[in-house]
């Protein structure tokens, strides 16, 4: 005789199977909308600003333009780590860190502030051609971009700005000698300069000068600095050239400027790990989980939790 109850509870278990299943991968798959203003260091708000967001470790990157009042908008398709980098002629590009989740505040980054380089031309002539070499160079015109930079900079000799913009040039072609003397002329006249230190230690270390390039990054002072996803970059990069404690300190910067950062603590704790330091390892991990406990590398941090435990 067949047992109809036993038949019932297991029809409803495996619909509350089903149901979990796919509210998990709704869940990771569905559309959440971010957005915010764009504004410069006087509180005025940039328009045709390219916003360029993508998603580390899969093929989903996309790009859109700020609107009028500085506004902008991005439909990201997925939850999860995303970073946003803005770009905009005459200007740094900023690049943000931000943790998607279904419950997002819609005022998570209600301002984004892009900072003007130095060194430049406000005259419509002016930027005018250095949007055009901006754009060239964007469409990987070395050699155009090349050239509209050296003619802005012999007709506006005082806009010692285009310096950096032609090392960009010419590291962007590959010419890196080339690139490292611009970028070093560029701290001549701004020491102080963050995107240009960077670019000539990236310069040294593509010529295999690693002790030149790790005091070129020394050079930055993170009690200074309020940018995360600098702080970040820049500790990947010791990490990279097996600078431990350095990096050790630009990870926890990061953190401590941005207690989301689980890229950060993803690579902090890899550092830890690959000290030994198996219970600092073990605690930075689990602070990732808080923040992440969803996406694919959740799992596989997870699971070094539980190889690590049997270590200790």
């Amino acid at each position: 005789m067949v047992n109809i109850s036993a038949r019932i509870e297991e029809k409803l278990f495996l619909s509350l199977i089903f149901y979990l299943l796919s509210s998990i991968f709704l869940l990771a798959n569905s559309e959440v909308r971010l957005m915010g203003l764009i504004l410069d260091e006087q509180q005025k708000e940039l328009e045709n600003v390219t916003i360029r967001y993508y998603y580390p470790g899969l093929n989903l990157a996309s790009e859109v333009k700020s609107g009028k009042g500085g506004s902008w908008q991005i439909p990201l398709p997925r939850i999860g780590p995303w970073y946003l980098e803005f770009k905009k002629s005459g200007f740094e590009t900023k690049k943000v860190f931000v943790l998607v989740s279904r419950e997002l505040d819609p005022e998570l980054i209600p301002k984004v502030m892009l900072h003007r380089i130095k060194g430049l031309i406000e005259t419509a002539d002016f930027q005018n051609r250095l949007a055009k070499a901006d754009g060239l160079l964007e469409k990987g015109l070395w050699t155009e971009a090349l050239i509209s930079y050296q003619k802005l900079l012999s007709d506006y000799p005082e806009a010692f700005g285009l310096i950096y913009l032609l090392g960009l040039g010419y590291w962007k072609s590959g010419e890196y000698e080339a690139a490292l003397d611009y970028f070093s002329q560029t701290l001549e006249k701004m020491p102080d300069f963050i995107p240009a230190i960077l670019a000539c230690g990236d310069a040294y270390l593509k010529l295999g000068k690693v002790d030149l390039a790790k005091y070129q990054y020394s050079q930055i002072d993170l009690n200074r600095v309020n940018d995360p996803v600098l702080c970040y970059e820049v500790g990947l990069r010791y990490l990279n050239m097996a600078y431990g404690d350095f990096s050790l300190k630009c990870l926890q910067r990061a953190l401590q400027l941005q207690p989301n950062f689980v890229d950060a603590y993803y690579y902090l704790g890899l550092l830890y790990l690959s000290r030994g330091d198996f219970k600092s390892a073990v605690r930075i991990l689990q602070q990732y989980l808080f923040f992440d406990c969803q996406s694919d590398r959740a799992v596989q941090v997870n699971q070094l939790i539980a190889l690590v435990r049997i270590r200790m």
